[in-house]
């Protein structure tokens, strides 16, 4: 039972005694402070669930934080996740648009392609040379 509950509990019977001694005048004065209270009560109520609404957005950003701590980037879209002495690729496209580890799939040497957002792209320093020119180039092909 909470301090607010107890205050009311009191002051109804308080209002019931004055009641009973015919105190119209008390007893208007106790109603009107039991609403106050009662109003008190829904403040409170109300500033808890923000509290608990706000540690759980400051435990997403924390949870959010260690994650990037955890993540290695490249010039590509993927990303090397490492935690507990493990490490797999990761998709950076999901990461920053959606907070997402998604874990990619390895198509031929430094590149990767995401099941989740079928991003494809590589890890490490290259750099990407596309030679629009090539005639043996369908376009559809990424050129590496």
């Amino acid at each position: 039972m909470s301090i607010i509950t107890d205050v009311l509990a009191l002051l109804e019977t308080v209002r019931k005694k004055a009641e009973e001694i015919n105190d119209s005048k008390i007893s208007a004065e106790l109603a009107a402070l039991q609403g106050a209270i009662m109003k008190l009560q829904q403040e409170n109520f109300e500033v808890i669930m923000e509290n608990q609404e706000l540690k759980k957005q400051i435990q997403l950003l924390h949870s959010i934080e260690v994650h990037e701590n955890n993540i290695e980037r490249s010039n590509g879209a993927i990303a090397k996740y490492r935690k507990d002495n493990k490490q797999f690729m990761i998709c950076t496209n999901c990461w920053d648009s959606n907070k997402k580890i998604i874990q990619v799939e390895k198509s031929d040497s430094n590149n990767y392609r995401c099941p989740n957002c079928d991003n494809y792209s590589y890890f490490g320093d290259k750099q990407i040379h596309i030679d629009y020119n090539n005639s043996n180039s369908n376009g559809s092909e990424w050129p590496f």
